[in-house]
């Protein structure tokens, strides 16, 4: 469809509109569009007293673009978009495989697929292409917390199990963008399998990730 609108714009002598393809930003929806419509006529009126509010859409995807930075960690990233206003949900599989992310604000969730193209993707690999660095040593315990719901009933064992399975599953790898030393601890458990780790060395993982966040979180709110 949207070839044909190029087409009936060059023949036409219209003014060129940017296919979907071409723009970085994904563009509210057509109801969303309504809706800013009518609160401007309403503000405009008077009969409402804010002017309208961007689309959840826009509001996402600025607050990413606003939050990215350089060599920013994954923990950085996560936590600033919450203190943004946006909530992020890691998909992770019952194996531990980390599967993608989605993002809400205002009660409205989107997956990242469907939010930002080309140098502005707002999936995993996109954000990692953007400059996101990602340990999983040191950022899984922030990836746990998103990924794990507050009404089980065993949180904590909940969360232990879960770092020992994304930490030792091979296919999660290759989401590696530091060279760190846990780059090569993981390499070594490419092949090992969750269930044949003795109790302690599950220990030992999620000590390691708790301490490597706790440094983090703290050297954050110290400026360091």
């Amino acid at each position: 469809m949207e070839k044909v609108l190029r087409n009936l714009e060059s023949q036409f002598n219209l003014t060129p509109v940017p296919s979907s393809w071409e723009v970085d930003h994904t563009a509210p929806s057509t109801g969303q569009k309504r809706r800013m419509m009518r609160e401007r006529q309403e503000f405009e009126l008077r009969l409402r007293d804010k002017p309208p509010s961007c689309s959840a859409v826009e509001k996402i995807q600025d607050a990413i673009n606003t939050t990215i930075q350089p060599k920013m960690t994954m923990t950085q990233f996560l936590e600033k978009l919450q203190a943004a206003g946006v909530e992020t949900k890691v998909k992770v599989t019952e194996e531990g495989i980390i599967q993608g992310i989605s993002y809400s604000t205002d009660g409205v969730a989107f997956q990242a697929r469907k939010l930002g193209r080309n140098g502005k993707a707002c999936t995993l690999k996109g954000i990692l292409a953007r400059g996101i660095d990602f340990d999983l040593e040191r950022d899984v315990l922030a990836l746990v917390q998103c990924a794990t719901s507050n009404s089980q009933d065993d949180k904590q064992t909940s969360i232990n199990t879960l770092i020992s399975k994304i930490q030792n599953h091979p296919q999660n790898l290759s989401m590696f963008t530091s060279n760190s030393h846990s780059h090569n601890v993981a390499q070594k458990s490419q092949s090992a399998n969750v269930s044949d780790l003795s109790n302690s060395q599950q220990q030992d993982c999620i000590l390691k990730s708790q301490v490597n966040y706790l440094k983090h979180h703290k050297g954050a709110e110290l400026g360091l």
